[in-house]
C-alpha cells in the first residue's frame, strides 16, 4: 500500500440582501496525486484525478415560517479521470471523450 497525496480547496460567500433572501457561491477544486504505476489500466479507469465546482444559490424563507427554505440551485463540476471507461467490446454503447484526459 502506497499513501496518495492530495490537496483542494473550497471557498464561499455568503449575502443577505434581506433577513430572508440570501445568495451564496461556493467554489472549490481538488487534486489526487496517484502513482500511477502501481495501478492497472484497468483499476485506472474512471478514477477521478481532478475536480472543480462552482455552485450558485438563492434562498427565500418566508417570515411566517423560519424553518421553510425555497430556493434554486446552479451546479457545474468537471473531472479529469486517470484513464476513461473502454467501451469498445459493449454492444450498442457509444463512448464519448470530450472533456476528459488521460493521464
Amino acid at each position: 500500500m502506497k499513501p496518495v497525496l492530495s490537496g483542494g480547496f473550497d471557498v464561499g460567500y455568503q449575502h443577505f440582501f434581506t433577513e430572508n433572501v440570501s445568495t451564496t457561491l461556493i467554489g472549490g477544486a481538488e487534486r489526487i496525486n496517484y502513482q500511477t504505476r502501481y495501478m492497472s489500466l484497468a483499476n485506472q479507469q474512471g478514477t477521478p484525478k481532478q475536480w472543480a465546482g462552482l455552485e450558485l444559490n438563492n434562498v427565500w424563507r418566508p417570515v411566517a415560517m423560519p424553518w421553510l427554505q425555497i430556493g434554486a440551485a446552479y451546479y457545474y463540476d468537471t473531472v479529469q479521470v486517470l484513464a476513461p471507461y473502454d467501451l469498445t467490446g459493449v454492444s450498442g454503447a457509444t463512448q464519448t471523450t470530450s472533456g476528459v484526459s488521460a493521464f
